[in-house]
């Protein structure tokens, strides 16, 4: 059976990750997401083909690093706080795997769902053609009346940076 639903491309680093300490190697993922991402992303999942794209995507262990870095964070929720917290809809998911698995380990069923929703996601080496792409870094274009000037454009700052 054909998937026919839009893809969506999320940009990485200052959108799922907050790249608070800036690059430090495409296998290097130091900081923690930026708020409601990982909430955002999982809704996005039911709807949209997702397809997570980075300049560390075509270089050695980048790929897999995001890989890593999304089950790191899907299993272990507010690590910071060592509350282990996990947002509602984690938990959800947990209590379906732990239910349809008949399994006593709530951590492993966490680990499973974790690894299930990085399984759905794309992580291509080049951004592919899609329906939206959301990305720290970009202007929208407005069409041929409204490119933006010299000055906007090296005025220009992410969010976490203005």
């Amino acid at each position: 059976m054909a998937d026919y639903r839009k893809t969506l491309v999320l940009d990485f680093d200052g959108v799922l990750h907050s790249y608070a300490g800036g690059w430090q190697g495409a296998a290097v993922i130091a900081d923690p997401p930026v708020p409601g991402a990982l909430e955002a992303l999982v809704g996005y999942l039911d709807r949209f083909n997702v397809a997570i794209v980075s300049a560390r995507s075509h270089q050695w262990g980048g790929r897999r690093a995001m890989k890593r870095w999304l089950r790191k964070w899907f299993s272990v929720w507010d690590h910071d706080t060592l509350f282990l917290s996990k947002p509602e809809w984690v938990q959800e998911f947990c209590a379906e795997s732990v239910w349809a698995a008949n399994d006593a380990s709530h951590e492993a069923a966490c680990d499973s769902v974790a690894e299930r929703i990085v399984k759905r996601i794309r992580f291509p080496r080049h951004k592919p053609p899609a329906h939206l792409t959301i990305d720290d870094r970009a202007v929208t274009f407005q069409g041929p009346s409204k490119w933006p000037t010299v000055e906007e454009i090296e005025q220009f700052n992410p969010w976490n940076r203005a």
